[in-house]
């Protein structure tokens, strides 16, 4: 029987939690391991496939490489998150779950949470970059005073001495 929806402090959540992946340790390694092997293989290819010359094509075609690895990177990691919530929420309802049965349930999704995970990722680097625009702006705006400016201003008169 499942156990009944209710709030739990932090302390609750994190147990049930640990205990939760403690307990169910091979399914969640399985969903997690699997999907980097593909990973791996996609680095040991393009370890073995890289030129040993030292010129502009090799940097070219590390800097590549780099980018069909990072794709790879992002795609996995969206399809072991997606198996694993599906997971999570068999073995809380008390259903058998299984690394096969996780990743054939989030099959037909994969390619809206590979969006979702490329959307969100593109939403939290403008909003570092804007971030880091407006620093540049106000640093440029309102210098910075030194601590003799301040150390020569006289102090406020309502301020206790």
């Amino acid at each position: 029987m499942p156990t009944v929806l209710r709030p739990l402090n932090t302390g609750e959540l994190l147990d049930r939690t640990f205990s939760l992946y403690r307990n169910r340790f091979a399914l969640f390694f399985g969903i997690v391991a699997l999907p980097h092997l593909v990973l791996l293989a996609c680095q040991l290819v393009g370890v073995a496939i890289l030129p040993t010359a030292r010129d502009l094509s090799t940097i070219m075609f590390s800097g590549l490489w780099g980018i069909v690895t990072l794709l790879v990177s992002v795609i996995v990691s969206a399809a072991s998150q997606a198996a694993t919530i599906v997971a999570v929420s068999q073995v809380h309802l008390d259903r058998p779950a299984s690394v096969l049965d996780a990743f054939g349930r989030v099959k037909g999704q994969i390619a809206g949470v590979i969006g979702l995970s490329f959307v969100m990722g593109l939403a939290v680097g403008l909003g570092f970059v804007l971030e880091f625009f407006s620093w540049c702006a106000g640093r440029w705006r309102f210098p910075r005073k030194s601590w003799r400016t301040w150390e020569s201003a006289t102090p406020c008169p309502a301020a206790p001495n």
